[in-house]
């Protein structure tokens, strides 16, 4: 097994929420891609960072964009991220009447959480950009619920509690 096949191998261990990035193209069209890679960067100044594939059909897109948006699952929207995971799904990813337009970039009505972010930075590193965006609108639901995705499945179960944990 190659080096590269045993990373893969070790990511797929850890789990991740999963994410839907979106934003607007110039003809006002909205375009996004599901993500894993998403990661809170900062406090002060509320910032997180999303690694993108520069193949992505979104990428061109996200590469110009001033807003970008970062949709965090709920264990219960399996639905929502279909439409993202293949190319024919395109023409439906946004027809759900959850999707807000109006801020700037797309945000999931209902989802766990969604955040605007304001593009601040793009750092290329091989085959993806890191995009770092600086928080400027944020929605939250009241219930942590996130869809998970671990060893390529989605984790729809309830989580456990930690033992010991308050």
């Amino acid at each position: 097994m190659s080096n590269g096949e045993q990373f893969r191998e070790a990511m797929r261990r850890m789990a991740s929420t999963v994410c839907l990035v979106t934003a607007i193209d110039a003809a006002g069209r909205p375009v996004g891609l599901a993500s894993t890679s998403v990661v809170s960067l900062s406090l002060a100044p509320p910032t997180l960072l999303t690694c993108v594939n520069r193949t992505s059909s979104a990428w061109p897109v996200l590469a110009e964009a001033a807003l970008f948006g970062v949709n965090l699952l709920r264990r219960d929207q399996v639905d929502a991220v279909r439409p993202f995971m293949t190319g024919q799904g395109r023409l439906t990813r946004f027809q759900d009447e959850r999707w807000s337009l109006e801020d700037g970039a797309p945000l999931l009505r209902g989802a766990q959480a969604a955040v605007l972010c304001c593009a601040t930075e793009r750092l290329a590193h091989t085959t993806h950009t890191i995009l770092v965006g600086e928080a400027r609108l944020i929605w939250t639901a009241d219930e942590i619920e996130p869809l998970l995705y671990l060893d390529g499945a989605f984790v729809g179960e309830p989580l456990l509690p930690v033992p010991g944990a308050a």
